[in-house]
């Protein structure tokens, strides 16, 4: 339960993370990287604004890693029994909240 949810935790501040540089109105943007972020996209943009381009490319790298991840939590049988088991014990988690949580900001 601690790992999976560290790991939708993760990924979901990485998905609102994105989807704050990415807005049009962001006062991240024109930034060069982000304090504490990974990647350093903003030197290899030299400092500028994100194009339109640059968006799509990191939203779309971000779907195509976090989708399948979900997939494999949510949808898989031997996952989805494990889930079904932890939710059988009682076990406190708010696994399938942070997943759809993941869903909505990938959306």
């Amino acid at each position: 339960v601690d790992a999976w949810s560290s790991q939708l935790k993760g990924r979901l501040s990485s998905a609102e993370l994105l989807l704050q540089e990415t807005a049009p109105d962001s006062p991240r943007e024109g930034r060069s990287t982000p304090r504490g972020s990974r990647g350093g996209s903003g030197a290899a943009r030299g400092g500028g604004t994100m194009t339109s381009e640059e968006r799509v490319k990191r939203a779309l790298k971000r779907l195509e890693e976090d989708v399948p991840y979900h997939v494999a939590l949510f949808a898989e049988p031997v996952s989805l029994r494990t889930l079904d088991g932890i939710d059988a014990m009682g076990l406190p988690n708010e696994l399938r909240q942070l997943g759809e949580r993941l869903l909505v900001a990938l959306s």
